[in-house]
């Protein structure tokens, strides 16, 4: 299973004390993020930090820093997403992890208790004490800076960052419906600095378009002079076609057991083919929805280690999702990333889905989005395990 460790230290001054310093009833400490563990092949890692933090919210550092530290001040507790992105060494295929870590549980990481100082440690409780989301709140607004600050990235339809030569153009429209930007730009990750005004014309809309794409935005994304923010958007071909020569049921079944452990394999096979035959755009969504979730790391493994059973019997997979037989575990993880803002819960799943009772949705491509949902009065034993 691949992962990482995301590891935080406090900075010292040259007289041996933690850099720090106070800003009214709270402490700013300066701390230095590594991230150690990493599969071979990482190129880059990017750190997701809370708005409370006083750098900047997305920070990246490319392959060739070492432990691809990054220097953040703080003066709460907030989880921080670690995403690493890199090549296989041996197939050269691209591939990314993510995982989540609260501050302070990196502070302990970096100074173990056995040989934490007293002042260490009374700065790790400081921390681990106030809610980061209280602070932000309570933050006095900085009204002498009118510009606020919003960093795009682009991803192309394997949720990697655009990697083909392309010009995209960006429009840029504040809530008073007065567009701050349009014109074309040509890298896949770009900052903008807007005007702040304090009120609803924060609420900004942001389209990006490319040749033979489709057109992609979203709204709203508010924006705030005390931090900057971060917006992903995908674009998918405007002709995308269907390529099934790597999907052939051997290949198919090794990566995803779940699909035929209910049947022997010429069964299983057979049962394949008809849905690539009658069904393209089915076993397309299936397909996409299952390396999506190959692609989302939660705080113990991927989705894909919690399903147990597809079922193709009374609801067979459809354009839209597929029905499967899961560990309730998996619910557990996407607390935990709903925590770290990684998920959002959907409120009265019920409403849309009769019987559903919990449902979680991804929250990191903006309308582009994996959904999570779950009937807990239905249950069922799957390899002895209950489901």
């Amino acid at each position: 299973m691949e992962s990482g460790r995301l590891v935080a230290t406090f900075k010292r001054s040259p007289d041996g004390a933690l850099r720090a310093w106070p800003a009214g009833k709270y402490i700013h400490y300066e701390i230095r993020l590594t991230v150690d563990d990493l599969p071979e092949g990482v190129k880059a890692v990017t750190y997701l930090l809370h708005p409370s933090s006083k750098s900047a919210r997305v920070q990246s550092v490319p392959y060739g820093v070492q432990g691809f530290r990054e220097d953040i001040s703080a003066y709460g507790d907030f989880f921080i997403t670690v995403t690493a992105e890199g090549f296989r060494p041996r197939s050269n295929e691209w591939f990314a992890i993510a995982f989540a870590t609260k501050l302070s549980d990196a502070l302990s990481v970096g100074h173990p208790p056995i040989a934490r100082t007293k002042e260490v440690d009374e700065a790790i409780m400081e921390l681990a004490s106030h809610d980061p989301d209280s602070l932000l709140a309570s933050q006095p607004s900085n009204q002498s800076d009118n510009t606020s600050k919003l960093q795009l990235r682009i991803f192309d339809g394997s949720r990697r960052l655009f990697s083909a030569p392309a010009q995209f153009l960006v429009t840029i429209t504040d809530g008073n419906q007065t567009q701050q930007f349009r014109d074309f730009v040509s890298t896949n990750v770009t900052q903008f600095h807007l005007p702040f005004f304090d009120n609803f014309a924060d609420n900004y809309t942001v389209v990006v378009w490319a040749d033979g794409y489709k057109q992609v935005g979203f709204t709203p994304v508010t924006l705030t002079n005390q931090f900057p923010e971060a917006l992903d958007l995908m674009l998918i071909p405007a002709d995308p076609g269907f390529n099934f020569t790597d999907a052939c049921w051997e290949a198919v079944r090794a990566t995803y057991p779940f699909i035929g452990s209910d049947l022997d394999a010429t069964t299983g096979a057979r049962r394949y083919e008809a849905l690539l035959d009658n069904s393209e755009r089915t076993l397309a969504c299936f397909l996409n929805l299952c390396e999506a979730m190959r692609q989302i790391t939660l705080s113990q493994g991927t989705p894909l280690d919690y399903i147990k059973r597809l079922i193709w019997d009374t609801l067979t997979p459809k354009q839209d999702g597929f029905f499967a037989w899961c560990k309730p575990a998996l619910i557990d993880q996407l607390k935990v990333g709903a925590e770290a803002r990684q998920f959002a819960p959907v409120i009265n799943p019920g409403v849309f889905r009769r019987g559903a009772t919990s449902s979680w949705k991804e929250v990191v491509f903006g309308d582009v989005q994996v959904r999570f949902t779950f009937y807990e009065n239905n249950r069922n034993a799957v390899d002895d395990v209950d489901c």
